[in-house]
């Protein structure tokens, strides 16, 4: 049976992931998601936990397709490197791991950077994932740990979540150096978690914390939809703005909330009204511009979220036309030549200049865009089960 260009683009894009050494197959490092390849340098500068936990989601989203034994023991794989290495005692996760230390950069570093609230719950997500399909409890109980730490450790009185802890000190923090190292609506991804451990373990404790914290996070969205990154000049980067949306999305789905999820359909439809005449969609929208130059994530994510949306009658069906073109632009990114075929490249920089980058986590979120892209076109549900 021939193949449609969406699963000829997912199968190409398994066989990366499987494949091409982004994921580490050897030594003590085996299982480590590495976060891209550079073309030019042949060389993959550090493995990645944030993504590693992505990784793990993405190879059991892979095996709901394609059924090979191979995606699990991979994933298991991950969940292996991941527990050994990168998990703190206070239960927060490490962030990246640099191969040469000369090129480390130590707000990141395993040994003294920050434990990321965010990267730690991917990482929480991906272990509940794979407990659901493993029954292993040594998953489980590490994902508790780290929901433990997020809820003990970083959530705020007011129900938004420190961003950073410092492994030397003991205590979290923040700075407005950049969206990530702020708090903001993007942690609505840690609510994928909780709500999941809530329904393994009967535990509503952790459905009160996502309630309070829903509330606290939607004061970070604008009339029109858009959600604030950057407190410093109320700008919106597109790549926060729609993990807050995917994180609030599965809250609205599973606590049955549609008055979320009609706030949530403003803010997918806020990203296609800004879609450019190119068809391409943009980084970042502030009071100093727009910053047009594509980055392949994003186009996924939006990809994502319009497909759901439609589906569900939360977005009008004349936005099919704005998939439509994302959706090619998206194929546009994906490596065709000889040698690592399959991955996606990341996009451009801030000045408008290619990276040679075949990308990781870009070519995670691609391969379930196109799913999602797919089922939409052939009308089969698209569940957020899995949202990586």
């Amino acid at each position: 049976m021939e193949m449609n260009r969406e699963l000829e683009s997912i199968s190409l894009a398994k066989e990366w992931i499987l494949n091409s050494g982004i994921q580490n197959l050897n030594g003590t490092l085996k299982g480590g998601f590495n976060s891209w390849f550079d073309i030019d340098n042949k060389n993959y500068p550090f493995i990645y936990s944030e993504i590693t936990g992505y990784g793990i989601i993405t190879l059991i989203f892979l095996d709901s397709i394609f059924k090979d034994k191979i995606l699990l023991s991979r994933a298991e794989l991950a969940a292996k490197w991941l527990i050994s290495n990168a998990l703190h005692a206070s239960g927060g996760i490490k962030s990246r791991y640099y191969y040469e230390k000369s090129e480390e950069n130590s707000q990141y570093s395993f040994e003294k950077g920050f434990l990321y609230s965010f990267d730690s719950a991917i990482v929480m997500n991906g272990l509940v994932d794979l407990y659901t399909v493993t029954k292993n409890d040594l998953y489980l109980g590490t994902a508790q740990k780290i929901a433990n730490f997020l809820i003990n450790e970083m959530m705020t009185r007011e129900g938004t979540f420190h961003p950073l802890y410092n492994q030397l000190s003991l205590r979290p923090e923040s700075t407005p150096s950049r969206w990530s190292t702020q708090s903001g609506s993007f942690h609505s991804k840690i609510f994928i978690g909780l709500i999941k451990l809530a329904e393994i373990t009967g535990d509503e404790n952790y459905i009160a914390v996502v309630k309070k914290a829903t509330n606290a996070l939607l004061k970070f969205q604008k009339n029109d939809g858009r959600f604030i990154t950057d407190v410093k000049d109320e700008s919106t980067n597109l790549h926060p703005h729609c993990y807050s949306i995917e994180g609030l999305s599965y809250v609205g789905t599973k606590l049955k909330d549609e008055n979320l999820m009609e706030r949530l359909s403003k803010s997918v439809k806020w990203i296609f009204d800004n879609q450019s005449d190119e068809f391409s969609i943009p980084q970042v929208f502030s009071n100093r511009g727009v910053v047009k130059y594509e980055r392949s994530d994003i186009t996924a994510q939006a990809i994502r979220l319009g497909s759901f949306f439609v589906q569900n009658n939360y977005l009008d069906a004349e936005y099919m036309k704005n998939i439509d073109t994302a959706e090619a632009r998206l194929l546009s990114f994906q490596n065709a030549n000889n040698g690592q075929i399959g991955g996606f490249f990341y996009g451009f920089d801030e000045n408008g200049n290619k990276l040679p980058h075949l990308n990781s986590w870009c070519t995670m979120f691609s391969i379930q865009a196109m799913d999602f892209y797919q089922k939409l076109k052939n009308n089969q549900l698209i569940k957020l089960d899995l949202i990586i």
